[in-house]
């Protein structure tokens, strides 16, 4: 895989159980793991939802395959899972599907958020 089509950085938020302020444990998502990305972004989609419009961004990212991400592990990305781009933005995207590529080469990553 050639490294200049991954000129990106996005933060890749495992879904966990993780302690709050009151110190209990409950669902949430560990801190960001940062990566460079190849990004694509593909047409979005508009609908009404609860008497709004909702505009959607699909957008699949192709990152380094590594053994603490692959999907084909118990631990690996998953659609529980979530991407946050540009890092340290607040803007979330769910992840709809995860893939490995090229005999553990990279990892492609389907995912959806709010258009902006």
């Amino acid at each position: 895989m050639r490294a200049g089509r991954m000129d990106r950085q996005i933060g890749i938020c495992k879904y966990a159980i993780v302690t709050n302020e009151g110190g209990d444990d409950v669902e949430g998502f560990a801190p960001a793991i940062v990566v460079p990305a190849g990004i694509k972004r593909l047409p979005g989609a508009e609908r009404l939802q609860s008497a709004e419009n909702a505009a959607t961004a699909p957008t699949v990212f192709l990152i380094r395959w590594s053994p603490a991400l692959d999907p084909d592990s118990a631990d690996g990305l998953n659609p529980k899972d979530r991407i946050e781009y540009p890092v340290a933005s607040g803007r979330f995207l769910n992840i709809t599907s995860a893939i490995e590529l090229a005999r553990r080469d990279s990892i492609e990553i389907a995912a959806t958020g709010a258009a902006s």
